[in-house]
C-alpha cells in the first residue's frame, strides 16, 4: 500500500527519479505519459529469483521515504529551493553586472549552475529531495534559455569541475584553476582567483538558502 501511495505522488510530480546510490544500480523509477495516461515502470537490471525479496524489501523502503519527504512538505520546499536558485544563474551580481563579454558570462553561469547543482545534491536531507530539486532546477532552466541548458549538456565544463572536486587540492583553488583554462586563460591568475571567488560565493549562498528553507531532518 505505501509503494502505491508513494508512486502516485510521483505520478502527480511528473519527474524522474534517481534513487539513493544503494539502489540506483538496479532500478529507476520513471513516470511515462501518452496520450493523457500516466504509468509507473521500474526499469533495471534482471535480478536472480533470490534477490526478489530483497529488492521488494528496498522498493518498500524507498516508498516509504517518498510519502514522508511529501508529507512533511520537503519535496514542496526542494521546489522552492530550486526556483529561487534559478535567479541566481541568470542575475546580474558582483560577478556579472555590466559584463560585455559573452563568453566570459557564459562560462561564470556554467561555473554558477555546476556549484548549485552540487550543494543541491550534497546538501539536502537525502537523494529523493535532491533529485527533486535538481529535475525542476532544470527544467526551469530550460524554460528559460534553451540554448543555455543545450550549452550545460554539450560543454563539458560539468565533467570538468566534477573531477576537479576529486583532487587532493583545494577543490575551488583547482576549480578556480579550471576555470581559467575554459576560458583560455589557463595558468591566469586574475581568472583562477575570479574561478575560485564564484565557487566559493555560490556555496556559500546555497547554503544559506538551504538552511533558510527549514527542511525536515528524519
Amino acid at each position: 500500500m505505501e509503494l502505491l501511495v508513494a508512486l502516485l505522488i510521483l505520478m502527480t510530480m511528473g519527474m524522474v527519479l534517481v534513487v539513493s546510490n544503494r539502489l540506483q544500480r538496479r532500478f529507476k523509477l520513471a513516470v511515462v505519459e501518452d496520450t493523457g495516461d500516466s504509468d509507473i515502470k521500474i526499469a533495471g537490471e534482471e535480478n536472480e529469483p533470490d534477490e526478489a525479496a530483497g529488492n521488494s524489501e528496498e522498493l518498500d523502503e524507498l516508498a516509504g521515504i517518498i510519502k514522508a519527504e511529501h508529507d512533511n512538505g520537503n519535496i514542496e520546499r526542494s521546489k522552492r529551493l530550486a526556483v529561487q536558485l534559478v535567479e541566481t544563474v541568470f542575475s546580474h551580481d558582483i560577478f556579472t553586472h555590466g559584463l560585455k563579454d559573452q563568453e566570459l558570462l557564459l562560462q561564470i553561469r556554467l561555473l554558477i549552475t555546476f556549484t548549485v547543482d552540487v550543494c543541491l545534491e550534497n546538501g539536502l536531507p537525502n537523494a529523493i529531495d535532491a533529485q527533486s530539486a535538481q529535475n525542476l532546477f532544470y527544467e526551469q532552466i530550460s524554460l528559460r534559455d534553451r540554448e543555455f541548458y543545450d550549452e550545460i549538456q554539450t560543454s563539458g565544463a560539468f565533467s570538468m569541475y566534477l573531477l576537479c572536486t576529486r583532487s587532493e587540492v583545494s577543490n575551488s583553488t583547482s576549480i578556480g584553476k579550471e576555470f581559467a583554462a575554459l576560458c583560455k586563460k589557463a595558468n591566469d591568475t586574475e581568472y583562477t582567483h575570479l574561478g575560485k571567488s564564484i565557487f566559493e560565493y555560490y556555496l556559500k549562498l546555497c547554503a544559506d538558502k538551504i538552511r533558510e528553507a527549514n527542511f525536515v531532518k528524519q
